[in-house]
């Protein structure tokens, strides 16, 4: 028998022989959470994560410290 398959059979069996309403009402949670489609991005955001890729790819960036240090400099000097 496919393990997912086993695995159903259990829960099903354990769901049944259950009175615990605090687990039967987090299992309809999590089982509605997840027909919630995955956060999509939008067209621009799409374009600015590759354009993103494609100057990390190019060397076009610096470091997270780096940037960090730059910012904390630069709110010294105003």
């Amino acid at each position: 028998m496919n393990s997912d398959v086993k695995i159903k059979k259990d829960l099903i069996s354990r769901i049944e022989e259950t009175n615990n309403l605090e687990l039967l009402e987090t299992l309809q949670a999590i089982l509605e959470a997840s027909d919630v489609p995955a956060y999509e991005m939008s067209e621009d955001q799409k374009k600015a994560v590759e354009e993103s890729r494609k100057q990390i790819g190019e060397g076009n960036c610096i470091e997270n410290d780096t940037a960090i240090s730059n910012l904390r400099q630069w709110l010294q000097n105003q």
